[in-house]
């Protein structure tokens, strides 16, 4: 059973690191981007990506991250991207 409306969520980015890079535009376009990676503290796995087609919520796919840099902290993620490690999700 949800228990909340549907949640928007962004790639972001810091300004210096599309400075470098270019952004993306479909997530396909992240293959060429060193994206920060969350390991679930559960040893689940790594997070991948989700995102919906446009103008049909219901329809899911994910994108398997590649990168350099893995934690299990999102504050750490978040420093990271923000000093231009690359996007996150």
């Amino acid at each position: 059973m949800p228990l909340g409306g549907d949640v928007r969520i962004a790639v972001a980015g810091s300004p210096e690191y599309f400075e470098r890079h270019a952004k993306p535009d479909t997530p396909d376009d992240l293959a060429a981007h060193d994206r920060p990676r969350y390991r679930f503290s559960t040893g689940s796995g790594i997070y991948r990506w989700g995102f919906t087609q446009p103008g049909d919520s219901r329809r899911v796919f994910e994108v398997e991250t590649h990168g350099s840099l893995v934690s299990n902290d999102l504050r750490t993620m978040v420093k990271a991207v923000a000093q231009g490690v690359g996007p996150l999700h």
